[in-house]
């Protein structure tokens, strides 16, 4: 290039690129320029073509025994589930199969919506688009839960609407069940004497003769109930039948209807008649219209309903958006000043939880003196919704994923040591507030513990000897469980208060070492060689545990810890050795092991000789 056309290049200046984009293509027509690139459309069919595909698949998800390939990236970047399932530090981020016990189809037809974010609900039948509804549920998929319940407000009908019910409190979908129940009340009658009724769940049936509102004569209410407990013959009818407001029924059905189905009673029926000539108020059903309220008339109503409404947006968000909170507060510090909130990692959700609730104090004070307070009470109200709603919200991840639960937990923590705090605020039943946000959390915790004892009880249960001269198969089983809490702590030392991890684990290491203690002592011939392979395993044990806490001698906490060690030592001991160690009953072994144990071991490892005959005798 001549200097003349270098000089002309750098002469377009810095608005040259956007000279350029808008110049005019000779293709185009004569009044289109591009200014803006948009091919979002071939970015997403690109990506929908990945579906269930094996190019550049990391991932297989075994369904049904069916194969289905699938991309970490995508899924984890469409689904909190996904990401914390394969990005949140546990076993399956490194698996390459992973096995899920879900319905085949309904799970493809997931997968092309994460892949797509398209799904065509008009194409698939009633069942298909429940089933979509508890795969969106299930995985968390809260966008299309929301839409899916939308649709199914949107196409409501008397041969539906059992079955959605159904599944809206199945899936905990507050207001998809009351617009169903509601839908039920204005066609009470017609939907008495449709098929599908008798389709309906026993809670349901309950749910819906429970409502005020669900309205038509009490006899034709019962012939629903006989319909149904004709078809569902296998279920108790009594707290069903219970429900029918008998007094209702005039005294001519009540003999020629009820008392021949025999679901009743005669006392009770008796009773009901009896009821009808004396009672001047009897158990009326009502007109759903008369339930018709305007909300903006009541003031109170008006002013929390905004709170409750916030809250409840709050509680949708994803638990492991966290942060640190008291990052001084380590537990020396806790230690020594019990009102200090230790040092741990809690949800941002639950800091904004508090946000709202500071928020509602401030504008409490702002009552005029002497006049009742419009949110009083609201608090209580507020942390009780969030009690009885994160549990539902996040049920599946609370469940499979050990770092949500910890979260959890804390945010339980942190709300209980906020309510303490205001105590002189004027906050409803504070004392039992602060007592059920603390067993809420430590429930929570205590069954993701006891889910991770459980798993690394299936592990052992694989420890044995297949071959006498080789322990292959026993350390691959301690190893793996050692793995399987190294991993644990990958997700739960930084986010735990330090106190509950080192209790967690020393509770989850006293499981394993008493299970590896119990397996060994099991065996009833220890050859030379396994005896070698069992000490080289304890003591990999020995080795790696310690590693598991902040501060590796909190690892003497374990109960059964010095009982480990005092294995390996009999491991390597000699058979003069084990009289030393027991010492008539007061040497170091008897802190730990009982005389039939010690006796068990030395006839593991010792031929039938006069010496060991000796040494057996010796252990009293």
């Amino acid at each position: 290039m001549s200097s003349q056309g270098h000089h002309k290049m750098h002469g377009c200046g810095g608005g040259s690129l956007a000279k350029l984009a808008s110049v005019k293509s000779n293709t185009d027509s004569p009044t289109e320029y591009t200014d803006e690139i948009d091919l979002g459309d071939r970015c997403s069919a690109d990506i929908a073509r990945l579906c269930m595909n094996d190019r550049y698949a990391d991932v297989e998800f075994i369904v049904e025994e069916q194969r289905l390939p699938a991309h970490r990236a995508i899924l984890a970047a469409r689904s909190k589930y996904f990401r914390a399932l394969l990005y949140g530090g546990m076993s399956e981020g490194t698996q390459r199969q992973i096995s899920l016990e879900v319905p085949l189809v309904p799970f493809k037809v997931l997968l092309r919506y994460i892949y797509s974010g398209i799904l065509k609900l008009a194409t698939l039948d009633e069942d298909a688009v429940i089933d979509a509804l508890g795969m969106a549920n299930q995985f968390g998929f809260q966008d299309l839960e929301m839409a899916i319940s939308k649709y199914l407000r949107q196409s409501l009908a008397l041969n539906n609407v059992c079955m959605i019910l159904d599944a809206a409190r199945l899936y905990n979908l507050d207001e998809l069940t009351q617009v169903c129940l509601m839908f039920m009340d204005r066609n009470a009658e017609d939907l008495l004497q449709h098929d599908t009724f008798k389709m309906l769940s026993r809670e349901s049936l309950e749910e819906v003769l429970r409502r005020d509102s669900f309205f038509a004569p009490e006899v034709k209410i019962f012939m629903g109930v006989w319909n149904w407990n004709c078809y569902n013959h296998d279920v108790d009818i009594k707290t069903v039948a219970s429900l029918i407001r008998l007094p209702l029924i005039d005294n001519k059905d009540l003999l020629q209807v009820v008392r021949p189905s025999g679901i009743l009673e005669p006392d009770k029926i008796l009773a009901a008649i009896d009821e009808r000539k004396t009672s001047t108020t009897l158990p009326h059903r009502t007109s759903p219209d008369t339930f018709l309220i305007n909300p903006d008339l009541d003031t109170t109503q008006s002013e929390s309903t905004e709170q409750f409404d916030t809250a409840r947006e709050i509680i949708q968000r994803d638990l492991q958006d966290m942060t640190l909170v008291a990052p001084s507060n380590l537990s020396a510090n806790v230690a020594s000043d019990p009102l200090l909130f230790p040092r741990c990692m809690v949800s941002k959700s639950a800091q904004d939880f508090v946000e709202l609730m500071e928020r509602v104090l401030r504008q409490s004070d702002k009552a005029a003196e002497g006049t009742p307070n419009p949110l009083g009470g609201v608090i209580g109200l507020l942390l009780n919704v969030y009690i009885n709603e994160v549990p539902k919200v996040h049920k599946k991840l609370l469940k499979s994923i050990p770092q949500q639960s910890a979260l959890f937990y804390n945010n339980c923590m942190y709300l209980a040591h906020w309510v303490a705090q205001h105590t002189k605020d004027n906050i409803g039943d504070f004392p039992s507030l602060v007592k059920i946000l603390q067993s809420t959390g430590n429930k929570h915790l205590r069954v993701q513990v006891d889910c991770q004892q459980s798993i690394l009880m299936d592990i052992m249960s694989s420890f044995e000897f297949k071959n006498r001269h080789t322990s292959v198969a026993p350390l691959k089983v301690v190893r793996q469980c050692l793995r399987q809490l190294e991993l644990l702590k990958n997700v739960w030392q930084q986010v735990l208060p330090e106190n509950v991890y080192n209790n967690s684990f020393c509770e989850l290491l006293q499981a394993f070492i008493n299970e590896l203690v119990q397996r060994v002592f099991s065996l009833d011939d220890i050859t030379c060689s396994m005896r070698r392979d069992l000490s080289d395993l304890i003591d990999e044990v020995l080795k790696k545990a310690p590693l598991l806490f902040h501060d590796k001698n909190d690892v003497v906490h374990v109960r059964s810890w010095l009982k480990l060690q005092q294995l390996k030592i009999m491991m390597n001991a000699l058979l003069k050795e084990f009289s030393e160690l027991w010492c008539d009953g007061v040497g170091p072994l008897t802190a730990n092991y009982h005389a039939g144990e010690v006796k068990q071991l030395i006839r593991a490892r010792y031929m039938d000789t006069d010496q060991r005959a000796k040494a057996i005798a010796q252990i009293v």
